[in-house]
């Protein structure tokens, strides 16, 4: 089939792959604005405590290379290009790569299945901004649509449930709350995205392939002012709220990522871990989708979809 693109994009938010690397990082992150006193420390030291460094751009490109291999599968292969909003190669630098490749269109993805300003909108920005500093000839993007409920992402979530569930014996099982996490955003932007509502329709399909009829659905990684109103409960304080009513096992599912980083790594096999320890209660992390095959089937359907819609088949 013919097609009017010539490459994919993904676009993630980054993170620094060397410890010499966070500070410089977090200085790209914060675009120069104020961070209340002794964050920053505080941020480093998550990193110290992860390891010094972040897997994310790495298995990103694992899903890139992934991903790159189902086209050609396929048999009809297409480039596959990385890029980060925070970090290298950063969006410029990789649309400029494009442009020197002959890239003349390309179907965007952006890894974050739930849609908001912080996780969608400000991406489309930098690439815009990216493209305005390259002139008319950069790359033109056209971006997949909304993938937060496509069967093969439900697929990649409810199997690493299942490979968590395997560790749990029948005893534990019976009693298991099965708490979803997401990034916590301020209300007022949530509000305006649909952000919440996205995420409740993910995790009902979810629990619907497993029958799954109690659940709960937390936020993390809050990093606000104080007194700013964002979404909860966190998931801290939803686990010490299930221990106080006697629960003794908890589930933990990232729903809201796709592959590991400082807010999975810290926030919950660490900090949410240790909270859960400290009230006796057994904790248990499902994997984030990561390179699970489903999870790259889920890119190439939603890219081919894209593609489709741009330039059908003659028979459809």
């Amino acid at each position: 089939m013919t097609t009017p693109y010539d490459a994919v994009l993904i676009i993630g938010f980054g993170g620094p792959g060397r410890f010499e690397d966070v500070r410089p990082f977090l200085e790209n992150m914060l675009h120069g604005k104020p961070i209340e006193p002794g964050r920053y420390e505080q941020i480093i030291q998550h990193y110290v405590e992860i390891g010094g460094a972040s897997p994310y751009n790495q298995i990103s490109f694992r899903q890139a290379e992934q991903l790159g291999q189902l086209f050609e599968k396929k048999g009809h292969p297409l480039p596959v290009y990385v890029s980060f909003r925070n970090w290298h190669p950063t969006i410029h630098d990789i649309l400029q790569r494009m442009m020197k490749d002959g890239i003349r269109r390309s179907v965007g993805f952006i890894l974050a299945p739930h849609r908001s300003e912080h996780s969608w909108d400000r991406y489309l920005t930098s690439v815009e901004e990216a493209r305005a500093l390259l002139g008319p000839t950069a790359p033109v993007i056209d971006y997949v649509d909304p993938w937060h409920e496509n069967s093969a992402f439900i697929d990649a979530i409810t199997e690493r449930i299942k490979e968590s569930l395997e560790t749990v014996d029948a005893v534990r099982r019976h009693g298991l709350a099965w708490i979803f996490t997401a990034h916590s955003l301020p209300t007022a932007i949530a509000k305006k995205s649909g952000y919440v509502s996205q995420i409740l329709r993910t995790v009902k399909l979810v629990c619907h392939r497993f029958i799954q009829r109690t659940w709960f659905l937390s936020f993390q990684s809050h990093s606000g002012r104080p007194g700013e109103s964002w979404l909860g409960p966190d998931v801290n304080d939803l686990i010490r709220a299930l221990a106080k009513q006697g629960t003794q096992n908890m589930m933990i599912i990232p729903i809201g990522f796709t592959c590991d980083h400082v807010e999975t790594l810290h926030d919950l096999d660490i900090k949410a871990r240790r909270v859960a320890q400290g009230l006796g209660v057994n904790f248990i992390r499902v994997k984030t989708v990561g390179t699970h095959p489903f999870f790259i089937q889920t890119m190439y359907d939603v890219v081919r979809k894209k593609i489709k819609k741009e330039n059908p088949p003659a028979h459809e």
